[in-house]
């Protein structure tokens, strides 16, 4: 078996599943769902309401920030989850704890919370509060338990596969994690909460030697490390220093299990013989990190148990798994929450029904009667039955089988869960997921609370466009993709996901903004300095200073040609670098004598060594600069001045903006009309009018007003007024 996965590695084809519509009756349309946290294959997140799509395998989002739903194809789904306020990502699928409430596991891991109606040979009927009544065939259920005693579920195999790094001798074959041979190494960033249960299951045809730890280091490094991305020694050394951390790890060699808890200096281990045939592990590892504490249970046994905890525990939150021996297929891999108390060790056999008081039973109910479950092959004081109440757990020994990888998983607010495929929306907007043998479930999605997807690296994006590579930053929105012209004439731009496959127009508003990715290899370029006019309502205007004179400010502006600035609106002119001048300098520089108080000086010229000199400036060429100082006028060479700066300026701030752009130059402008046409942004400023910004050269896109203050002006210091004395 294990060979015929590796060789369906190099040759997966697209598989199609024929099923038989089945009725099932669900509960009429809810009130309007509730925003989701969605996680996308790409990094990006949005909350947002999740709505069904007409497109097979399609969900929809929406986000008052776009005047249009998202449509996104379930293949770019990481998860969508309620979020909480303490943003605990691992909080998992809890069930509803009613107690005459039961949880019904099926082969393909759907899981139904409700009460049993009837049940013969051929048919079981549930009664469920998110799903309604649902028909299923008996032979397809593996376990019931009562519901206050399901685990939360935080990720299964099936929809980890984006989550591990593939490549390097391991793969994903039709929900599997397969390692073709030995030194093959993978790390999983799985998001491991403090505590947690995994269930393991794992298979070879050949000499196992395996080994499974916890690590802090991310897909495409190997070894276990601390926070600092250090490799921690597992032993050799004669004391221990205060940086070293332990190791937590398990190791299956042949038929024996090692657990160990371990740094350089100190180790505790359990080794025990696998209860398991050859070749075969089943597993159960409790973790608590907190305590430094990993226990291994097989069927239901307590086998080892480690621990030693560190002066500052480290919480760990990816796996590792390295393979040194022949090919292994990782079939189950069930991440859940654990509330840090020991399962009961007892031994268990594959089938068997364990009620409240402790009692194991060794046979399973095939019938189901009037509240009473009718268990085949024992004789019962009540005859044969058992009370709903009394029931703990059943096991029918069946396996859940790995889901294709097409499938999603939808949690409700009851804690049904539905595993299968989008195929659409009904009438009234619920989703339609085809499930197993012919069940077809309709899930109003104001009853979900946790979408799980098993997502698909094909084709997330553009890295090498910086325009594709941009990201649009809102509340609770930061989503990659590009910024286009809007298809809604009232909605300039629009943006489209690299995760989505429709244009969304945004409503401008204040708080949203692109950030494009940097095109610089070396960043030099945005080092440099620009000359530029700094204006009034804090707009810096990049430009070569053409001449200034009582019309204003002449540039050659790059955007819009040449330019006259009127001086009104102007508070600095920054021609080169500078040195700081210094405070007590500055203040000096400021101060108005008494009787310059009815001419005071309007400007200070600042040289490139930050020396300062004011007065009132005349005008400036392209060589030099006239500026009267004491009533002489004197002539400044050019490159002499690195900055001008207008004092006590008073101008009127141009009109609120619609939309502000920063490049990485340090430029930064508003606009009032703007479009994007091929690599260029277009808009028309109030001071330079129409502009053509290369969207190469922008940082930040603000929709809005600008998000930049008011320019700070010099301001100048009367001097003091000498006492008299009558003062």
């Amino acid at each position: 078996m294990i060979q015929s996965l590796i060789q369906r590695m190099r040759q997966v084809s697209p598989m199609v599943l024929l099923i038989v519509v089945a009725g099932l009756r669900c509960p009429s349309a809810a009130a309007e769902s509730s925003p989701l946290r969605f996680t996308f294959l790409d990094g990006s997140v949005v909350h947002g309401r999740l709505a069904g799509s007409d497109r097979p395998q399609h969900v929809r989002l929406v986000n008052d920030l776009f005047s249009q739903p998202m449509e996104v194809p379930l293949a770019m789904v990481l998860d969508a989850v309620v979020p909480h306020a303490d943003d605990d990502q691992t909080r998992g699928d809890q069930a509803d704890a009613t107690f005459r409430s039961l949880a019904l596991l099926l082969t393909d891991r759907t899981r139904l919370i409700g009460q049993i109606q009837s049940w013969d040979d051929n048919t079981c009927v549930v009664e469920t509060r998110d799903l309604g009544r649902v028909e299923f065939d008996p032979q397809r259920l593996v376990s019931v338990t009562a519901a206050d005693l399901v685990p939360q579920q935080i990720l299964a195999l099936a929809h980890t596969a984006t989550r591990w790094q593939t490549g390097a001798g391991w793969t994903f074959v039709d929900g599997q994690l397969v390692a073709d041979r030995g030194a093959a190494i993978t790390v999983g960033e799985l998001q491991l909460p403090d505590r947690f249960h995994l269930h393991l299951q794992i298979e070879s045809e050949g000499l196992v030697d395996l080994e499974w730890s916890l690590t802090d280091l991310r897909r495409g490094r190997a070894g276990q490390g601390g926070p600092d991305g250090r490799v921690d020694r597992r032993g050799g050394s004669l004391s221990r220093l205060p940086s070293e951390r332990f190791v937590t790890r398990m190791e299956w060699f042949g038929q024996d299990l090692s657990i160990v808890r371990s740094n350089a200096s100190v180790s505790d281990s359990a080794v025990f013989r696998s209860l398991r045939p050859s070749g075969v592990l089943d597993v159960d590892l409790y973790c608590d990190q907190t305590n430094g504490v990993l226990s291994a249970y097989e069927s239901g046994q307590l086998q080892g148990r480690v621990g030693l905890r560190d002066d500052m525990p480290i919480k760990r939150r990816s796996i590792l798994l390295e393979n040194r021996g022949d090919p292994v297929v990782v079939k189950r891999l069930d991440l859940m929450r654990w509330d840090g108390i020991d399962p009961v060790s007892r031994r268990l056999p594959e089938r068997f029904s364990l009620l409240r008081d402790e009692t194991l039973l060794g046979g399973v109910a095939d019938q189901w009667r009037d509240g009473q479950f009718l268990i085949a092959g024992h004789s019962l004081p009540d005859g044969q039955a058992i009370d709903q109440q009394q029931l703990l757990r059943m096991e029918y020994g069946r396996q859940t089988t790995p889901e294709l990888n097409d499938t999603c998983e939808l949690t409700l607010q009851d804690g049904c869960r539905v595993v299968g495929k989008l195929v659409g929306q009904s009438a009234s907007g619920a989703l339609l997921v085809q499930g197993h043998a012919n069940v077809r479930y309709e899930v109003e999605s104001s009853r979900i609370r946790r979408l799980v997807a098993a997502g698909d690296v094909a084709g997330v994006g553009d890295e090498d466009d910086p325009v594709a590579a941009a990201e649009l930053i809102a509340d609770g929105i930061q989503l990659r993709g590009r910024l286009v012209n809007s298809p809604a004439e009232a909605v300039p731009f629009a943006w489209r996901p690299n995760v989505a496959t429709n244009p969304l127009p945004i409503v401008a508003q204040q708080g949203v903004r692109v950030e494009f990715a940097r095109v610089s290899a070396g960043g030099q370029a945005e080092a440099e300095l620009i000359p530029s006019v700094q204006l009034i309502d804090g707009d810096v205007v990049p430009g070569e200073l053409a001449a200034i004179d009582r019309e204003g400010v002449k540039l050659i502006q790059t955007w819009a040609g040449p330019v006259t600035v009127p001086t009104q609106q102007v508070v600095g002119v920054r021609l080169q670098r500078s040195a700081s001048a210094g405070q007590t300098s500055l203040e000096s520089v400021l101060t108005v004598p008494r009787r310059l108080k009815n001419q005071p000086p309007t400007h200070v010229l600042v040289s490139p060594a930050g020396d300062l000199l004011r007065g009132q400036l005349v005008s400036m060429d392209r060589t030099r600069a006239r500026i009267e100082v004491r009533e002489i006028t004197r002539q400044i060479a050019r490159e002499d001045i690195a900055r001008i700066v207008w004092i006590d300026q008073t101008g009127q701030r141009t009109p609120a903006s619609r939309f502000a752009v920063q490049t990485r130059q340090g430029a930064r402008v508003g606009f009032q009309l703007a479009s994007i046409d091929g690599d260029q942004f277009q808009g028309d400023s109030e001071v330079l009018g129409h502009c053509v910004v290369p969207m190469q050269s922008i940082q930040t896109l603000h929709f809005g007003d600008r998000p930049w203050p008011v320019a700070a002006a010099w301001q100048s210091i009367p001097a003091l007024e000498p006492k008299t004395f009558e003062d």
